[in-house]
């Protein structure tokens, strides 16, 4: 089967002409525009988000290690060598997500002692 790509780019085109010349969204915004209220930014507040998102991307590199290692497993063919890697990747994505368990449950013990509202 042969595709056109000739075609594709004619289309993309015409999408994106229709898009550039689109004027709906030009007046999005008419009037003035004020200044953003002042936000009083504490230490305590800084480390909480900072931490925040410390964990979460933890996580997120916990979900990549762990798949990256299962497909390793899966694709290894029973080689011992990979294998062996593949089990190593798992292990050290499962000890980290314990790791970031514990960090946040001292985190939220510390938060849980700590603030006063």
């Amino acid at each position: 089967m042969y595709i056109n790509m000739k075609n594709y780019k004619n289309y993309f085109l015409i999408f994106f002409t229709l898009m550039l010349f689109n004027n709906k969204s030009a007046f999005a915004q008419i009037g003035t525009l004020d200044p953003p209220p002042a936000v009083n930014i504490d230490i305590t507040t800084t480390i909480g988000t900072f931490l925040q998102f410390a964990l979460g991307s933890g996580v997120v590199v916990f979900f990549f290690l762990f798949m990256w290692g299962s497909i390793q497993w899966l694709t290894s063919e029973g080689e011992k060598g990979a294998l062996a890697a593949a089990k190593a990747r798992i292990t050290s994505a499962a000890i980290g997500l314990i790791l970031l368990a514990s960090v946040w449950a001292i985190f939220e013990l510390v938060k849980g002692i700590t603030y006063s509202p």
